[in-house]
């Protein structure tokens, strides 16, 4: 061990006694100031504007291309080979090798050795990047630090590994720029790896351990995990493994074989071990985010853990379904798979996961009209072909039609669960990202242990339709498969239900009748009425004209909709647009709604009906949306609303109040708890109004209107509490100080250092 000190320690002098050390690490804190402030301007200066901020920290540090550490991780490179080109370059170019290596000291010894004055080195160069990390802390008001330490574990982890490759090129030339290209190519060909050999199973997962590409992401994240941690460490000691053999075969005169078998054990051994880390039931984590942002919620843990036995997921690729296929299904893919269903794996390892091909039409596939004349075949083996793979490895429609649950999925690419007998869908979106999210992915699990909440909307008078698509229709929030925040991919059962036929079928979670146009009958009054009575669920929609086929449906409840319509007197916008005002009462309706409250941000709607509420023994009665009285009055006749712009005119009847125009009432009633809603307007969860755009409040009243109407049992509650990083503790007048200190003083400090001491070496 004292042989080791004794050559890390010579080896770092030889380094901080040349020139070169001093210069990177001059340009490199020079580099590392111009990101950090250059990102800290533009935060700074939308600060100063009054722009909201939150997760600073993730914004400048940790993002994944645009983060601190993500931008200096692409000069590291850079660095490495120009510090590690002479450590054995330097001997075999003076002849000391020969003197090294007859020397008492281990050829194991030796390599440690200078690997140890780099491990040295690179926790310089780390240090000033701390010295960022530290700055941030000290700025950024409540920044996550544990989440970058874990950043800079990770960047220390990877520099070191450049440094043993580095090594091992230096031990293969007395030419001190060969050793420098020769370890660029060496790092840019492990960062390619990624792309190699990705269609070959036999292949696929030896280039994806090999490859640097992306080993750093879950680091700058701040995710933790045995196999990236392992990666490194088998990297390192694998060059080093490599450099020791060369050394080791120059010392004693080995052969060219036994060096080879040496070197190919070696490597064997270090990809062996590699592959079975990646293992998920032998990898750990550590989530050292501040609100575990990158662990599953709490809820989705225990509905994993419950499903019985071992998971099967199989994916349904179908090769007409081009963007689907060529960005999730074709084999080149699977490692893509795989780091989507690494969130999940890690609390069952167990899941197994199978790929079936196939191919059938696509009603709306482009294809064949690019073909004309060519059938169905014939352009499946076109795109197999092109996407090098075989046709015969695809089933052909007739084949894909026996298995009839998938007839209802339409030929799309899917994902089939399956466990204990049971099994779900989990489905791509024809949105920007199409992959789901975890509330997506939870809640087919959900569908395997428990009955999914069954939801009925009312028929046979004139209601939205959940099957047809269009403005004011409802076919994109209840039943449109590709659409992920419809209640299909969220967990629940939907249905429709005619009350003039039949009683409400058991099991019923809620029922939702949709802004009816034509009166219901006695019979379906009462049996609306039999069903509230024994506590079930009811969300009523309506809109203005209607309501006296509405109130009778709520004869029994403390809620009633009143005469007229909410009208604005805008120049911009519609008379009848509402932009509805968030009360406090939401903060103890859902955690999901209290932001937009304090906020004071509007949720939009478009002829509204008012209500009318009032606290009653019975219920409890919460008002969620009201009307402003600075903005909004009611008419009470609405013929006309739509065609000019209005004023307010008491000779009309206009009357100037607050009132509400989404009320909720909850009781126990029969031994359960029974959640009521009534909304004055049926378009704000339309596609008209942007109902499912998770940009606008609608979005998550949609989520919350059916958690409360589900009994808090969907959608998942897969969110996350917001960080406390939210703002910076200076202005951007500020800045040109902490641009001086990184920019001017770090760097002139380093430069008069490096100076000092390469001319007091030179005066000895």
């Amino acid at each position: 061990m004292k042989a080791i000190y004794r050559i890390a320690k010579l080896e770092l002098a030889s380094l901080f006694y040349s020139p070169v050390a001093w210069l990177v690490l001059i340009v490199f804190s020079f580099q590392s100031g111009v990101v950090f402030t250059g990102l800290l301007k533009g935060r700074l200066q939308t600060q100063d504007l009054g722009v909201p901020q939150e997760a600073l920290g993730f914004w400048i540090f940790n993002h994944a291309e645009l983060g601190f550490f993500a931008s200096m991780q692409g000069s590291l490179y850079l660095y490495l080979p120009l510090l590690t080109m002479g450590l054995f370059a330097r001997e075999y170019s003076t002849g000391s090798i020969k003197l090294l290596l007859s020397s008492p000291v281990s050829v194991a010894e030796i390599v440690l050795g200078k690997f140890f004055a780099m491990m040295a080195f690179n926790l310089l160069l780390v240090l000033v990047l701390g010295a960022y990390v530290l700055t941030g802390s000290l700025i950024i008001q409540d920044m996550a630090i544990a989440q970058q330490l874990c950043a800079l574990l990770g960047c220390y982890l990877l520099i070191c590994a450049y440094a043993a490759i580095g090594l091992f090129m230096s031990s293969l030339t007395s030419y001190h720029v060969v050793a420098a290209i020769s370890t660029l190519v060496t790092l840019a060909g492990l960062s390619y790896l990624l792309q190699v050999g990705q269609e070959y199973g036999w292949m696929r997962s030896i280039t994806y351990f090999l490859s640097l590409s992306g080993r750093t992401v879950d680091f700058y994240f701040g995710l933790i995990s045995s196999k990236n941690v392992l990666y490194f460490l088998l990297v390192i000691v694998l060059f080093l493994g490599l450099c020791y053999n060369r050394l080791q075969a120059q010392r004693y005169s080995k052969s060219q074989p036994l060096r080879l078998l040496r070197s190919i054990i070696l490597i064997g051994s270090a990809l062996v071990l590699g592959i079975v880390s990646t293992e998920p039931s032998l990898i750990l984590y550590k989530d050292t985010t501040a609100n575990q942002s990158l662990t599953i919620s709490q809820e989705s843990q225990t509905i994993l853990k419950a499903i019985p036995g071992p998971i099967t997921v199989t994916m349904y690729v179908n090769a007409m379904d081009q963007d689907l296929f060529k960005s999730w299904g074709v084999p080149e893919q699977r490692n893509k798979d795989k780091r989507f269903w690494q969130l999940y794996t890690r609390f069952r390892p167990d899941m197994e996961f199978k790929y079936v091909y196939y191919y059938d039409t696509l009603s709306d596939a482009s294809i064949f009209r690019q073909h004309p004349g060519k059938s169905l075949q014939e352009v499946a083996e076109l795109v197999v072909d092109v996407n090098n793979m075989q046709i015969r490895d695809f089933l052909p429609p007739d084949s894909m039609h026996t298995i009839g649950r998938l007839l209802s999925e339409k030929a799309r690419t899917v994902r089939e669960i399956s466990a204990g007998g049971r099994y779900s869908f989990l489905r791509f979106y024809n949105d920007a990202f199409h992959s789901p999210n975890e509330r997506e992915v939870i809640a087919a699990f959900r569908r395997l242990i428990e009955p999914s909440p069954k939801i009925f909307f009312t028929s046979g008078h004139l209601e939205r339709s959940i099957y047809r698509g269009g403005e004011t229709q409802y076919r994109n929030m209840a039943t449109a498969l590709q659409v992920r925040k419809s209640l299909v991919n969220q967990g629940f059962d939907v249905d429709t239900v005619s009350l003039a036929k039949q009683d409400l079928p058991d099991g019923t979670t809620a029922l939702v009748i949709a802004d009816p146009r034509l009166p219901f009958s006695a019979v379906e009054l009462d049996r609306v009425q039999r069903y509230v009575d024994k506590g079930g669920n009811l969300f009523v929609l309506g809109e203005p004209g209607q309501q006296d086929i509405l109130n009778p449906l709520l004869q029994s409840l403390p809620v009633q909709f009143q005469k007229g319509i909410v009208v604005q007197g805008s120049k911009e916008f519609a008379p009848d647009l509402l932009n509805a005002v968030f009360t406090p009462e939401v903060d103890s309706f859902s955690k999901w709604l209290s932001h937009w409250q304090q906020d004071s941000i509007a949720l939009e709607m478009a002829g509204t009906a008012p209500l009318v509420a009032k606290q009653n023994a019975g219920f409890a009665v919460q008002t969620l949306l009201t009307t402003d009285p600075r903005k909004n009055w009611i008419r009470r006749d609405t013929a006309g609303v739509n065609s000019v712009h209005l004023l307010f005119d008491k000779m009309l009847g206009d009357t100037i109040m607050q009132t509400p125009v989404l009320v909720a009432l909850s009781r126990q009633q029969s031994g359960r708890s029974q959640h009521i809603l009534v909304a004055g307007d049926a378009d704000f969860l339309d596609e008209q109004r942007n109902g499912l755009n998770p940009f606008k409040p609608n979005s998550e009243v949609f989520d919350a209107v059916f958690r409360f109407l589900s009994n808090s049992a969907l959608p998942i509650d897969a969110g996350r509490e917001k960080t406390n990083d939210t703002k910076f503790s200076i202005t951007s007048k500020e800045l040109p100080i902490i641009r001086f200190v990184f920019l001017v003083l770090l760097p002139v400090i380093l430069l008069i250092g490096g100076c000092w001491l390469l001319i007091t070496r030179q005066r000895r």
